[in-house]
């Protein structure tokens, strides 16, 4: 939710799908240190959640089994005025419920998850991937690095495009850098077209068109989908191309999109899907 009200706040429409039927009061305290206070500042809800959450003394750790005090942080009004802002403890239900009113009306639709992808026309279900390691790619269709990255080098280019001259493939790459690791299983491809070839939002015949093209098939562990107008922005934009690779337990591990990538795909990325295919 907090990244919802910030993007809303620089012009995106954005809508936040939660599986549960509403919030509740599940759980207990949750810590907002006060880096985290001065991000509700700019949600405009920073004076709320102080007025309702508890300012303790000081933070203080221990020895599990002595009590002997290993770290104490004080917490007083020459920290806050230090840090820019107080730390509090706000219970969970609380904290939703102030971070819901920063939201433009609607923006949450509860008891709603992600299950379907579409490529050929037949209905694939999210489920189908669960426990398996996805290396997710962000194209643009015009992108000459997309299409290097797709095969173009054997397959030649998509839609008049030129390629980004010898680029291997990434089932090249993953020869190359992955220590031979190949498509399976256990790991999947997952293309996601974000702009058409007129920088549009692409459509079902788009990703039917794309897979055709480059021999991607659902049978070989390759998905190609469309990400249709929803992804259609420019926090899309900045992350073509690129991958991204998230494990097991849908957790995003390796970030390497766009021109200024958090990871290396060479050097990091690539590298860490061995070990990454061993964890259980």
């Amino acid at each position: 939710m907090t990244v919802a009200g910030l993007l809303q706040r620089h012009g995106f429409c954005v809508k936040a799908y939660e599986q549960a039927s509403a919030f509740s009061r599940i759980g207990a305290g949750i810590h907002l240190s006060s880096n985290v206070m001065l991000v509700m500042r700019r949600l405009g809800i920073e004076k709320t959640l102080s007025d309702i959450g508890l300012h303790p003394d000081a933070f203080v750790s221990r020895q599990w089994d002595t009590g002997e005090v290993l770290f104490e942080l004080p917490l007083d009004p020459a920290s806050e005025a230090h840090h820019g802002a107080a730390y509090i403890n706000v219970h969970r239900g609380d904290l939703h419920a102030v971070l819901e009113s920063a939201l433009d009306p609607g923006t949450i639709a509860f008891g709603k998850k992600l299950r379907d992808i579409d490529q050929t026309g037949r209905t694939t279900s999210l489920a189908s991937l669960k426990g398996r390691v996805l290396l997710i790619e962000m194209i643009g269709m015009t992108c000459p690095a997309c299409q290097g990255f797709s095969g173009a080098k054997k397959l030649g280019t998509f839609g008049g495009i030129d390629s980004d001259g010898g680029l291997p493939s990434i089932d090249d790459l993953l020869v190359q850098y992955a220590r031979g690791t190949m498509l399976s299983d256990d790991l999947v491809l997952v293309q996601i077209l974000l702009f058409d070839l007129k920088m549009g939002p692409p459509t079902a015949d788009d990703a039917r068109a794309w897979a055709s093209h480059f021999h991607r098939d659902a049978a070989k562990h390759q998905y190609v989908l469309a990400g249709g107008p929803a992804l259609h922005n420019q926090a899309s934009y900045v992350m073509v191309p690129g991958f991204q690779l998230v494990d097991r337990r849908f957790v995003l591990r390796w970030d390497a999109t766009g021109h200024t990538p958090r990871h290396n795909l060479y050097i990091e990325l690539l590298p860490a899907i061995p070990a990454i295919l061993q964890e259980r």
